[in-house]
């Protein structure tokens, strides 16, 4: 590791201290990042809120989703971010959001959505559910 009285760059990751010292800064960096992360979600109105979505796509097909912030995913679907599916298919319009307790409720929920059929989907976009409405 030692050679001519230097150390070699290379040879630092050997050394238990530099470990030390770089792993207590990214743990640090992580908490700070989460602490941000969480203050944002407070501020913001439906930021962390487990919902499930329908979107109706330009060409008149259906999209259903899920997420913890709807108004950042739509977002990011009519950026062209989003789903795969909704690429390409804009106009995006919502046509139904329902708020559910948690992320695994949520994902169940997404899951028996998709599996409705058009007419079913579109009786449930009509019914008491949809916070849209």
């Amino acid at each position: 590791i030692i050679a001519l009285g230097f150390l070699y760059p290379a040879a630092l990751h050997k050394l238990d201290f530099y470990h030390s010292k770089t792993d207590n800064s990214r743990m640090e960096k992580a908490d700070k990042k989460k602490k941000a992360a969480a203050r944002a979600a407070s501020s913001s109105g439906s930021s962390g809120r487990p919902c499930i979505y329908i979107l109706q796509c330009g060409d008149g097909t259906l999209y259903t989703g899920w997420t913890n912030d709807f108004e950042k995913r739509l977002r990011v679907h009519r950026s062209g971010r989003g789903a795969k599916y909704t690429k390409g298919r804009g106009p995006l319009t919502p046509v139904y959001l329902e708020y559910l307790p948690d992320r695994s409720s949520a994902a169940r929920r997404e899951a028996a959505v998709k599996k409705l059929t058009r007419e079913k989907k579109l009786e449930l976009i009509a019914s008491g559910l949809n916070r849209l409405r």
